[in-house]
């Protein structure tokens, strides 16, 4: 990493100039020629020309930014080529689950659409809302990972993670865990748009009209008229079968996925603004000596990998086997070897 970033350098030595050039008349000694140091021009400096050296800071800020830009998107691009040679192997297999994934899913949701309208198969709705979000997460974790940002990509690891929980939980459930699941959405918009409503002003927002919130109310009268009771709480939904407050930890035990909990906790970590030393940071992995990642890194991609890779095979498990077939065990079976190679592949790059 640069100790000093030349732009910067630049931008404040025209800073300083021009702050030498407004102080001149004004030495500390009151002789015109003599030389001003910075002590005087902090001594001499009147208050009323921030605004001004603001104005004049940001026209040079402007003025240098298109080579500046320029620059650091050649390193950038340079950076993906080195990065996309370096883990190509994982890439393509985890890209190659991706697509089948997605076709699968597709075909599982051509397949099954007619029969699964006829009988009102709340299950098999919420399932199909749940799998096009995951496999959009986990092409969001390849594009941070070629980027060189294995932190982030652990980051969306975490989202990729609850939702193949929950789509578990929900293919081990009745049709009425499935509805309460997909009627959620309305209970959380209302408190979404009440929390909105609280801080409108401070925060410089257009607050929702009583009549718009009569609307959310009237949604939820609707799904309540069914349900039979509020669903505030983030889990809610899983209320039935996890009496008393749910969380979304008693959902990975109810499961059986709770050992996955110190990944999800570790991947919770760059979510949140607790302390972490930066050279605990994936993408600081291989440094040879202490230092403050603010950019990308070609080190520590295998776990974000590996874990999405298993991820992305057990939730198009859950899709395929809601209607199992012989094919349809057959086509599990591929993706988890390919989420095996995955990891065998990414172990290889970071050795080679």
């Amino acid at each position: 990493m640069k100790k000093t970033d030349p732009f910067l350098s630049k931008i404040e030595d025209s800073l300083f100039e021009n702050l030498r050039n407004s102080v001149h008349a004004r030495s500390v000694n009151g002789e015109k020629d003599a030389e001003i140091t910075e002590a005087d021009v902090e001594k001499t400096f009147d208050p009323a020309m921030l605004d001004c050296l603001a104005d004049e800071f940001l026209k040079v800020f402007l003025d240098r930014a298109p080579d500046m830009l320029r620059e650091h998107r050649v390193a950038d691009r340079g950076f993906e080529r080195r990065n996309f040679k370096r883990w190509h192997q994982a890439f393509d297999i985890i890209e190659t689950m991706l697509t089948i994934a997605e076709e699968l899913g597709e075909a599982c949701d051509i397949e099954g659409r007619d029969l699964a309208v006829a009988s009102n198969s709340y299950q098999f709705e919420a399932l199909s809302q749940i799998f096009p979000r995951a496999i959009l997460v986990g092409r969001e974790i390849v594009h941070l990972l070629k980027g060189g940002f294995p932190d982030a990509a652990l980051s969306r690891w975490r989202s990729l993670h609850e939702l193949t929980v929950t789509a578990m939980f929900i293919s081990a459930n009745d049709e009425m865990i499935s509805l309460r699941y997909l009627a959620h959405f309305d209970f959380q918009a209302r408190v979404a748009a009440r929390q909105h409503n609280k801080y409108a002003k401070r925060a410089n927002l257009t607050p929702y009209s009583d009549a718009e919130l009569q609307e959310f109310d009237e949604r939820c009268k609707i799904a309540i008229a069914t349900i039979g009771e509020e669903m505030d709480g983030p889990w809610d939904w899983a209320r039935p079968v996890l009496p008393g407050n749910p969380t979304f930890f008693r959902i990975e035990e109810a499961v059986e996925m709770d050992h996955w909990r110190p990944r999800y906790k570790w991947a919770s970590q760059h979510v949140h603004s607790g302390h972490r030393p930066n050279g605990s940071l994936l993408g600081a992995c291989e440094a040879k000596e202490p230092l403050m990642l603010v950019g990308r890194s070609n080190g520590g991609l295998i776990d974000p990998l590996h874990m999405t890779a298993i991820s992305i095979w057990q939730i198009t498990s859950m899709v395929l086997l809601y209607d199992p077939t012989i094919d349809r065990v057959v086509y599990s079976k591929i993706l988890m070897t390919l989420a095996d190679r995955v990891a065998q592949e990414a172990i290889k790059s970071e050795q080679g």
